[in-house]
């Protein structure tokens, strides 16, 4: 019984792990590039991210929080698309997983 509890124990070990190495991955990838801009002349919106084919993608989580978003910010960013309520009526709702400021 000691054997099963010990095997049973080390494989959750070994696959926490696993998923936090990956999350690191999706964290630090930034392959994005694109413009903060300062939507709030339309109703609801905020800073959104302009990317270079014109398309707007509306940030409404982030798993990075220690980020000032400043109107014609270069970005490199990633970033996941999630169904959300919003009222902003432009722009893909999108989390964002990683951002970093260009020069």
């Amino acid at each position: 019984m000691k054997k099963i509890t010990f095997i049973l124990l080390l494989g959750v070990i070994i696959l926490s792990f696993g998923t936090c190495t990956s999350t690191k991955k999706a964290l630090t990838s930034c392959s994005v590039e694109g413009t903060i801009k300062d939507m709030t002349g339309l109703d609801g919106c905020g800073m959104m991210i302009e990317l270079s084919d014109g398309a707007k993608l509306n940030p409404v989580e982030y798993t990075v929080k220690s980020f000032n978003f400043e109107d014609g910010q270069r970005i490199r960013f990633s970033y996941e698309e999630v169904d959300a309520m919003n009222i902003c009526m432009s722009g893909q709702t999108v989390k964002i997983t990683c951002i970093t400021i260009l020069d």
